[in-house]
């Protein structure tokens, strides 16, 4: 999963905490694409997203059926 997918899962998905530090790393991503630390940092988020055993996924509600 590249970079973007994986930060816009967290916003998506995340605690509240991971969310904001995604959107934070989507906005430096926007401001300075070619910053070397985001991809690193994109990783250590999203593998704490999934590791997070406190963490209930936040699945979006289906719309369509509602």
């Amino acid at each position: 999963m590249d970079t973007l997918s994986q930060l816009h899962e967290v916003t998506v998905k995340g605690a509240p905490a991971q969310a904001a530090k995604a959107r934070e790393l989507l906005t430096r991503l926007t401001e300075n694409p070619k910053d070397p630390a985001i991809p690193a940092e994109s990783d250590a988020l999203f593998e704490a997203y999934l590791h997070d055993p406190y963490l209930t996924k936040i699945e979006p509600e289906d719309e369509g059926g509602r």
